[in-house]
């Protein structure tokens, strides 16, 4: 789809720009996301603000409050299964970016 530039505290990265499905609770919502490597994060996908507004209410305090139902959900689960064991070899840090 494309790239986008994205910044955090240690500076800004290029990252590519997919389209996807995500299952929340009982809604398939079809959005954008930039790709990054999570391997090592607490979690493997984060769904942002955008998305949210005007569908959902969050609950910080609790977890997994809502069980996917989505009827599509068989391949979004297992690719999201996948992400916390990416190899890392797709995300070479010196790698340089398109652009």
């Amino acid at each position: 789809m494309g790239w986008t530039q994205v910044w955090n505290l240690v500076g800004s990265q290029k990252r590519p720009i997919v389209e996807v499905d995500i299952c929340l609770g009982p809604k398939l919502i079809r959005t954008h996301a930039t790709l990054s490597d999570r391997s090592q994060m607490t979690y493997p996908f984060l769904v942002g603000r955008s998305v949210l507004t005007g569908s959902f209410t969050v609950d910080t305090s609790r977890s997994r409050a809502a069980q996917p139902v989505c009827p599509a959900l068989s391949s979004l689960a297992v690719f999201l299964s996948r992400l916390a064991h990416v190899d890392r070899r797709f995300f070479p840090e010196s790698r340089p970016v398109p652009g």
